[in-house]
């Protein structure tokens, strides 16, 4: 009989991706038992991994947008020094060309964003449609 605290690192070594193989090396259990563990808690499984991907989705999503936050809130002000300015150190070429590849910069990170939303959108779907497997 495997403890329960060998039992909850199965869980959290399959639920990260870890091949039998390598938890029977790990944790020292043979193979044929961890799979029949991984059938017994395979709902709890792919749960586990269903909220990582979120949380991942999630954290991602939060960088993205922080940065968007950014990038536009400095397109703001060059815009407003642009409007206001009369040439002085920084020429309006310049000041254009920096506002230039800030909103290519926005543009990008935008597409990304809505990309990775996308694919984890049809991801999260797809696992929930999908019958569950070892």
């Amino acid at each position: 009989m495997h403890s329960i605290e060998t039992r909850t690192q199965f869980l959290k070594l399959r639920v990260q991706g870890y091949s039998f193989n390598r938890i029977a090396k790990e944790l020292g259990v043979s193979k044929p038992t961890l799979i029949a563990w991984s059938r017994k808690r395979c709902k709890e499984i792919q749960a586990q991994k269903s909220d990582q991907a979120v949380s991942r989705d999630q954290a991602l999503k939060l960088a993205y947008e922080n940065e968007l936050q950014n990038l536009n809130y400095k397109v703001r002000v060059i815009r407003q020094e642009l409007n206001s300015r009369k040439l002085q150190a920084i020429s309006t070429e310049q000041l254009q060309s920096i506002l230039s590849e800030l909103e290519a910069n926005i543009q990008s990170l935008e597409t990304v964003k809505n990309c990775t939303l996308a694919i984890s959108l049809n991801s999260t779907q797809s696992k929930r449609i999908q019958p569950n497997r070892a």
